[in-house]
């Protein structure tokens, strides 16, 4: 998954600065299904969790991962 977030900040990266993005493209294009997956999932646990908990707790959760 980091190799794909990588390639698509690439892309992200030569499409802000209007430079050709196709080779980068055609490097995620296989895996745009899984990104779709992936921000569907993050989205909605961030809606259920959202619904559960304080804008506080939401913050401190945030703290407290591994990503964080």
């Amino acid at each position: 998954m980091s190799n794909l977030l990588s390639d698509l900040y690439d892309l992200r990266s030569k499409l802000v600065h209007e430079t050709d993005s196709t080779k980068e493209y055609r490097r995620i294009e296989p895996s745009v299904g899984n990104l779709r997956l992936a921000a569907r999932t993050i989205l909605t646990t961030h809606i259920l969790y959202a619904t559960k908990h304080t804008k506080d707790e939401w913050k401190k959760h945030l703290r407290s991962s591994p990503f964080a």
